[in-house]
């Protein structure tokens, strides 16, 4: 081998050593980096709009250019913020009105009865217990008690007016009473609660199941005013009643094709002295009270009607609720409340 050969290989073999391809990949990598040519410019404007479009809600909120943004942020700070308070006050509120009714319904049954009336609607018709015909009417003597309270309430919501001469099997009235008692006298054994009605279709019930209850009807009885009644006697046997205690006295009357005059005048009479009388009305669905009032007749007179002030009295908005509150009665009086209804 002569000395050319040998300089030759010597040079091809440090050439493709290792440490010359390791020497030299640097160089390589950055002539290739820089043999890539630049982006075209529609890439580079396509990845600037693309950046462009995540949203900087809270950076731009009150930017000067966002004028938007002062339309909507006065209207999101009563939403997020006082919508809220007002919502929890409201709750409150309406809570502690629904405490206040429902301490005043427990303590007093007739608030109970008109708010269940009022939330499940008019009643169902009844059958009575069996009624005993009576062949005279009875005087009525209460000198052994004491009449607290007399409350009757009137529902007419499911009265319909039927053909002249013709029953409406879908028409009733209904009435509930309650007369708060005292017992004075040992020996006052029987209190009789009088109802006048001039149809003879009527059913009627007791609610106190634990005092004895008899129900008498005498027909075509003569009233004080000369005018044929129904006379319908509620006997509740007070005997296991110990002298001055005081019971309630709760009873439910359906009437089936109540009379016209019902309409728009309802009278009721007073037997014995009450301290407190209370009527409730509800008007024949569709119909609204316009104006009221209230008069009384001496019984067995010809006299006018005496107009009465009542001490408290309940007409709703609506026009569809009634209420008088009438305070120490007299008995031999007749009662009148009179209604017109709206156009």
């Amino acid at each position: 081998m002569d000395l050319e050969t040998a300089e030759t290989r010597a040079l091809t073999v440090t050439f493709n050593s290792p440490e010359r391809v390791e020497a030299e990949a640097p160089d390589s990598i950055e002539r290739v980096r820089s043999a890539v040519p630049e982006p075209a410019p529609e890439t580079v404007q396509s990845r600037i709009l693309q950046q462009s479009a995540r949203r900087r809600l809270w950076s731009t909120l009150l930017d000067y250019r966002d004028w938007v943004s002062y339309i909507y942020v006065p209207l999101l700070v009563p939403i997020l913020i006082v919508l809220p308070y007002f919502g929890v006050k409201w709750h409150h509120e309406a809570q502690v009105a629904q405490q206040l009714i429902e301490s005043v319904a427990q303590g007093n049954r007739d608030f109970s009865v008109m708010g269940k009336l009022l939330n499940e609607g008019p009643v169902a018709p009844f059958v009575g217990i069996p009624l005993q015909e009576a062949q005279e009417v009875m005087p009525l003597d209460y000198s052994g008690f004491e009449v607290i309270s007399d409350t009757r309430v009137f529902d007419y919501r499911a009265w319909r007016v039927a053909a002249v001469g013709a029953a409406d099997d879908q028409s009733w009235g209904y009435a509930y009473r309650r007369m708060r008692v005292r017992k004075l006298m040992p020996t006052a054994n029987e209190f009789v609660m009088r109802s006048r009605s001039q149809t003879p279709a009527i059913e009627a019930r007791p609610l106190n199941k634990q005092i004895p209850t008899a129900l008498r009807l005498h027909r075509d009885a003569k009233a004080e005013d000369d005018k044929s009644f129904d006379v319908l006697d509620v006997a509740f046997d007070l005997t296991f009643v110990t002298t001055g205690e005081v019971v309630d006295l709760p009873v439910e009357i359906m009437i089936r094709e109540p009379p016209p005059e019902r309409l728009q005048a309802i009278g009721v009479f007073v037997d014995a002295e009450t301290e407190m009388f209370t009527i409730w009305l509800l008007m024949p669905a569709g119909r609204q009270f316009e104006s009221t009032d209230v008069v009384r007749y001496a019984v067995g007179m010809t006299a006018s009607p005496e107009p009465i002030v009542p001490a408290n009295e309940l007409l709703s908005e609506d026009g569809r609720i009634l209420s008088f509150t009438l305070l120490s009665l007299k008995p031999g009086f007749r009662y009148e409340f009179r209604w017109t209804f709206r156009e």
